[in-house]
């Protein structure tokens, strides 16, 4: 199992000047492990596609309108979340009507990252695009 990232007040100062300057509906970047003292690897297992899909977050019996703003067979970034706590379980609903259950691993002013419960195969609409 990974360990849990962590960040620095730095880290998310950053982030949160980088979210109150975006244009709407721009991506944020998720938060990077930059601890320049360790020589880790990155903690993503799969590449992400950069997309933006609508979607509805379904989460403690309410919904949400969110943006996929990338996506990999393992799991998504998400945009336009509310307060989510890790390990929360929710439900993608994707405008063709598909849901893909997931558990959130991390969210942050408005921006999430999650984990698919089933990994998306690798020919996949949402993956490969066809």
């Amino acid at each position: 199992m990974a360990r849990p990232m962590s960040i620095t007040r730095r880290e998310v100062g950053n982030i949160c000047r980088r979210e109150m300057t975006a244009s709407p509906g721009a991506s944020i970047p998720a938060p990077q492990n930059t601890n320049s003292s360790s020589a880790q690897p990155s903690l993503r297992k799969h590449p992400r596609i950069p997309t933006k899909l609508r979607a509805v977050l379904y989460c403690r019996e309410t919904f949400h309108p969110v943006v996929i703003r990338d996506i990999s067979s393992g799991g998504a970034g998400l945009d336009s979340c509310p307060s989510l706590i890790e390990n929360d379980h929710v439900t993608l609903g994707l405008l063709s009507g598909r849901r893909i259950e997931a558990r959130v691993r991390w969210w942050l002013g408005g921006v999430c990252g999650v984990q698919f419960q089933e990994q998306l195969r690798a020919d996949d609409v949402l993956i490969n695009g066809k």
